[in-house]
């Protein structure tokens, strides 16, 4: 009996062991924290504002005149130019997980949107941030995209929220989460502009604005998010923390794997829409058509971060109250 207690705990504790070494001790104890703050949850949303029809703006041959390509299709975006007032605080949210060049949002696309946002609009802030993916450095991943001295020269703050350290909890009542953890400094802005870049993903299929949402995580609750379901987290995220605009860089698109390395696809698109959920939707599609899938449309309706986003409100997954704007000249 003692032997067969003796090897039952040796099992359990392999188990355990194994289970640190894959998720870490820092995202079990974060459950842990979870648990404590469950009475004390910060009351958190930027609400939907989800119109019957929601427009995609899909811009082509950007390059030619990106400048003009960004601001000619925020024009077409109903309410965008009541969206930024004198007053607002704006955090424009990139993609900066990676070293990798491109792996990132195109730097171009920032400068331009940030550029345009202070020299039309003249907000009181703007803030371009981001967390990088476990274990980089988001500064380091700024520096080496040569973006940190150009927007600084804007007068733009450039924060690595990871180095701002302080935290909270945030109720959420989703399909999976009940509360979140996210930085604190992320709660400051009136105006969030997710801007990631177009590429697939290893779990998730694809990585594009509802996942770039992750950003304003620390690093153990994006493991959080992998260990309980990512597609359902990404989902509650968004319901809490919805971008208002989402501008997709779609210029170089990573195909067939990712997020890290993947080959890379000159497609020169932006897509932009106020609807994170429809712009990904179309977004995917616009990727698995590079790809040459069959139905391109179909297989984006199958990535489930999104459809759950759907299912939540947050967006429009249904093509009937999806209206898609093409641009191709910027004149």
């Amino acid at each position: 009996m003692l032997k067969h207690c003796v090897r039952k705990s040796h099992r359990l504790s392999s188990v355990l062991s194994r289970l640190l070494m894959v998720i870490g001790i820092d995202v079990l104890f974060n459950f842990l924290q979870h648990s404590r703050h469950r009475s004390n949850l910060v009351k958190y949303s930027r609400g939907t504002n989800l119109v019957n029809v929601s427009r995609v703006v899909i811009a082509k041959n950007v390059s030619r005149n990106l400048k003009a390509a960004i601001e000619k299709s925020l024009n077409l975006i109903n309410d965008f130019k009541n969206l930024i007032t004198s007053d607002s605080a704006v955090l424009v949210k990139p993609n900066m997980g990676f070293s990798n060049v491109d792996a990132n949002t195109d730097p171009r696309v920032i400068i331009e949107l940030v550029k345009l946002i202070k020299n039309n609009y003249r907000p009181r802030k703007i803030v371009v941030a981001d967390a990088a993916v476990r274990g980089r450095d988001t500064l380091y991943n700024f520096t080496v995209m040569n973006l940190k001295n150009k927007l600084e020269k804007l007068g733009v703050l450039v924060i690595d929220l990871k180095r701002t350290k302080e935290t909270l909890y945030v109720r959420v009542n989703g399909i999976k989460l009940r509360s979140v953890k996210v930085y604190k400094t992320v709660l400051d802005f009136d105006v969030v502009l997710s801007v990631p870049k177009l590429k697939r993903h290893a779990e998730t299929k694809v990585t594009i604005s509802l996942k770039n949402m992750m950003g304003i995580l620390p690093d153990d609750e994006k493991g959080r998010f992998h260990v309980l379901d990512i597609h359902s987290c990404i989902a509650d995220l968004n319901k809490v923390f919805r971008p208002d605009i989402s501008i997709i860089d779609a210029i170089n698109v990573m195909i067939h794997s990712g997020p890290g390395h993947g080959d890379m696809v000159y497609a020169d698109e932006l897509i932009i829409s106020k609807d994170p959920v429809a712009a990904d939707l179309i977004a995917a599609a616009e990727l698995f058509k590079l790809e040459g899938v069959m139905n391109p449309l179909d297989e984006a309706l199958n990535i489930e971060h999104i459809i759950k986003a759907c299912q939540l409100g947050i967006g429009h997954c249904d093509l009937n109250r999806i209206e898609i704007k093409e641009l191709k000249s910027y004149e």
